[in-house]
């Protein structure tokens, strides 16, 4: 219902968007439910902008420090030999490039995986180090889906209106998300409209996931408990047959 109502809503504010407003964009959903069997799901996006220039939109969130490490091989073996912290990296990004945007312009307004710049925890570190592991984080988040490997579409719908799907895998991270919407023009942003979109655990798996975060010791404990029952009872039926 909500979807429909945003479409509807924008449609209807035209005449005042094309006087007032360059831009003005909303989510049909400012929320996504995660429950027991979560597939993933699809956060779309519609707005409408006065005047030229072509649009270009950016999910992501939630932000948390996070450790790159690096193997080496050693007698054999191989141990973790160097580390690199950076601070606040973003832990999921997808965006979305209207036709007509070079890579170099959204480069310029770090846009997009590759530009952005990830900060270390400490400072010393030559150039050539930091993109080693700027590119292994960026690597892994892409093997996990939860960095864009390619630019969403987005879906000029004409007289100003438009449409963004960003799709997001099941093992989405849970928190708030920036949903932040440009209109270039001439290589400058002429206009900007942030939106707020959350992700949180619902019902049976929030009640697990709060428990298993503020009762840590005792969720251990039950899940060591659950282990050796499941143990001693397959034993038992393994003795009977």
């Amino acid at each position: 219902m909500r979807f429909w109502l945003c479409f509807f809503i924008l449609m209807s504010v035209v005449p005042f968007a094309h006087a007032k407003e360059r831009l003005r964009t909303e989510l049909a959903y400012d929320h996504v439910d995660i429950t027991t069997g979560f597939t993933g799901a699809s956060v779309t996006l519609f707005g409408v902008k006065n005047g030229g220039g072509e649009v270009v939109s950016v999910l992501l969130g939630p932000k948390d420090d996070v450790v790159v490490r690096k193997k080496s091989r050693v007698l054999g073996a191989w141990l973790n030999r160097s580390s690199l912290k950076f601070t606040q990296a973003p832990l999921y990004y997808d965006f979305a490039v209207q036709d007509g945007v070079s890579a170099s312009v959204l480069d310029s307004h770090e846009i997009g995986v590759r530009a952005q710049s990830l900060q270390p925890s400490h400072s010393g570190h030559d150039e050539a180090f930091l993109k080693t592991y700027r590119e292994a984080y960026i690597a892994h988040k892409q093997a996990q889906g939860l960095y864009a490997k390619e630019p969403s579409e987005v879906q000029v719908m004409g007289d100003g209106f438009f449409k963004i799907v960003f799709n997001m895998p099941a093992d989405v991270p849970i928190g708030d998300y920036d949903v932040k919407t440009y209109i270039l023009e001439d290589a400058r942003v002429v206009a900007q409209h942030n939106n707020k979109l959350k992700i949180a655990q619902v019902g049976f798996s929030s009640n697990i996931y709060k428990f298993a975060h503020q009762q840590s010791f005792f969720y251990a404990l039950i899940c060591v408990a659950l282990a050796f029952f499941a143990g001693w009872l397959s034993n038992k039926i393994l003795r009977k047959d």
